[in-house]
């Protein structure tokens, strides 16, 4: 969304906008990373700082959203997001030791955060891939990849489908076979409707959603990545995700913009270019394609920040205030420009600065210029308001 094009969305982290996949807090697993190698480190590195899986399972997002099905479309009368949360968690424990501490602990992962007590069974589990879904302000609905084991199982299942046991509790329910694991908290979708996107016949929410598939073609060589599809407002992309790709010392950024219909993916792209993007990213490519509008840089991997696995974890999280702005810099007129140009679900953009100056836009192509003097340094915040909700959607330093 336009918010996103702003400082909000060029820090060098894979920044959520909205509630069910980012924010609650990081996961923790008292194993040490999964996934890895047989004592659960992480994978060694060459002499060229990569691994043998620098991105690294062959079950990439399409496969794991096979079991979206396509009745989780967004309802037309509540305009709820469909959202998702991809990792690829043996190509995140190949790239343990790059990672800062922080990044470290926010990518740890354990099936015991699910807030699925029946997945609790097999915690310990090889994992090698995973996908969170939902709409509105969780994403309830889990399909994992990895190996796991029955035969030590004490417990019966509460019944049985094709190759999936399914076992039942008050908080939910997982369905497992020896190579995946679908579960769905009480306020998702369900374990069966799970179970009936993998069939072969199924109508799968990626043949009846083009944004949805549009957005998940860039995703297919990416370690983590978030998304959204739908709602917003008419002047924001219809879908978009941002992503993170491995490769040793350095690692790819991107994001992802899905134009609604009638918008020119150029007109995306400019909106990449202008943002503070260009001023984060010294090796930022912009690109509008066929369909999308694409914005790539690379960053050394130990400076990126990953989004905790929130979507994981019980609960939901609240909802930030999005809006979109452009911050513009007079140098000769010692002049700070800013101008909303979406409001998202913000009910005004409150402009601020360490100065004391303060002033809020209410309108999609208002403005609000504040003037320096002569050897004037302060910083220009841009605040989306949303009800109690206030989100920074842009933070520009200036010195004159």
């Amino acid at each position: 969304m336009e918010a996103e094009m702003t400082d909000e969305y060029s820090r060098r982290r894979l920044l959520v906008t909205t509630g069910g996949i980012g924010g609650i807090g990081a996961l923790s697993i008292s194993a040490g990373c999964l996934g890895g190698s047989e004592s659960g480190t992480p994978a060694e590195p060459d002499s060229n700082g990569t691994t043998d899986d620098a991105n690294g399972t062959d079950v990439d997002v399409s496969a794991l959203a096979r079991w979206v099905p396509g009745s989780l479309a967004p309802s037309e009368t509540t305009g709820d997001e469909f959202g998702f949360h991809y990792a690829d968690l043996d190509a995140l424990c190949a790239h343990d030791a790059e990672f800062s501490p922080d990044v470290r602990e926010s990518t740890a992962f354990s099936l015991a955060d699910l807030g699925v007590s029946a997945a609790d069974r097999f915690d310990g589990a090889e994992l090698d891939a995973a996908l969170s879904f939902g709409t509105g302000s969780g994403n309830d609905n889990f399909a994992i990849a990895g190996s796991f084991d029955r035969d030590e199982l004490s417990t019966e299942p509460t019944w049985s489908v094709d190759e999936f046991a399914v076992y039942e509790d008050e908080d939910g329910a997982v369905a497992v076979s020896t190579e995946w694991l679908l579960a769905s908290r009480a306020a998702g979708i369900g374990v069966d409707a799970i179970l009936d996107a993998g069939r072969d016949d199924a109508v799968r929410r990626v043949a009846t959603d083009a944004d949805f598939e549009t957005v998940l073609d860039p995703l297919e060589t990416t370690a983590i990545a978030v998304g959204r599809v739908g709602d917003g407002d008419e002047s924001d992309p219809v879908a978009y995700s941002h992503a993170v790709s491995l490769s040793g010392e350095t690692s790819t950024v991107s994001f992802v913009a899905v134009p609604r219909d009638g918008t020119d993916p150029a007109a995306l792209a400019d909106q990449f270019e202008r943002s503070s993007l260009a001023d984060e990213f010294e090796t930022l490519s912009v690109e509008a394609l066929h369909s999308v509008a694409v914005a790539e840089a690379t960053v050394p991997t130990a400076e990126i920040e990953l989004p905790s696995p929130a979507g994981w974890s019980g609960g939901t999280v609240e909802r930030e205030a999005q809006a979109g702005v452009t911050v513009e810099v007079d140098s000769t007129d010692r002049r700070v420009t800013t101008v909303v140009t979406s409001l998202g679900n913000a009910d005004r953009v409150e402009i601020t600065d360490g100065a004391g100056r303060s002033d809020a836009i209410a309108a999609v192509g208002e403005s609000v210029t504040f003037a320096y003097d002569e050897g004037d340094e302060t910083t220009v915040l841009a605040i989306a308001v949303a009800g109690e909700t206030e989100t920074v959607v842009a933070s520009r330093p200036v010195a004159f």
